[in-house]
């Protein structure tokens, strides 16, 4: 399945490709994040409902968000993983796979439902803007102001941002299990990546 971006509409396709995955019985996925520069936290939250879990819980805890001094925890919308029965989820990414596309990986990893990450490290953006205008009227300049920063569950709100910045990919990325270029081709067949992927899923047999 490949994800281009988290725009308007983007759960919906990807709920109906879930919905086809289940009712053909499959249980290995490779899911294509590669050159996806992110979009809409909600269509992220609630593409994350199927691919993210903590075991238990209605929604699953995936990141924290920090403002100033205080913090919020983004969820996904459902917990929809464990009636998917995946057997193994191969991910692809690459320098280009950034925001909330990171925010889904870094979750993913963080509960262990990436079995496997390949390609190259991502583009290492944990930071989330909001866009002000300098007039009521909106017929002034638009200033883009960087409000907040992303931090995995492991982040201690007793720390500082300095002292949790183990827990964050801003700057820093996400680095894959398997190393593969960056190619741009022209099928499945010829990708490097995928075709790891597919070396992955056979090694496990």
């Amino acid at each position: 399945i490949v994800l281009k971006s988290f725009d308007a509409g983007a759960s919906e396709s990807f709920a109906a490709d879930m919905e086809t995955f289940r009712q053909k019985g499959k249980t290995r996925l490779i899911l294509d994040l590669r050159f996806n520069g992110g979009g809409l936290l909600t269509e992220c939250t609630a593409i994350a409902s199927y691919l993210v879990s903590d075991g238990g819980s209605a929604r699953t805890p995936m990141a924290v968000n920090v403002e100033k001094k205080s913090s919020s925890v983004i969820m996904t919308d459902q917990n929809l993983y464990a009636g998917m029965n995946f057997g193994s989820v191969a991910v692809l990414a690459n320098s280009n796979s950034a925001s909330a596309t990171e925010l889904l990986l870094m979750a993913m990893d963080y509960y262990g439902t990436a079995d496997c990450i390949i390609g190259s490290t991502t583009y290492g953006k944990g930071i989330s803007q909001n866009y002000f205008n300098t007039r009521a009227d909106f017929t002034g300049f638009t200033v883009k102001v960087t409000v907040s920063q992303i931090f995995n569950m492991d982040y201690d709100s007793r720390l500082s941002l300095a002292e949790n910045a183990a827990h964050t990919i801003h700057g820093v990325g996400i680095s894959p299990d398997v190393e593969s270029p960056d190619a741009v081709c022209a099928d499945y067949a010829s990708d490097p990546a995928f075709q790891a992927a597919l070396a992955y899923f056979a090694g496990l047999n």
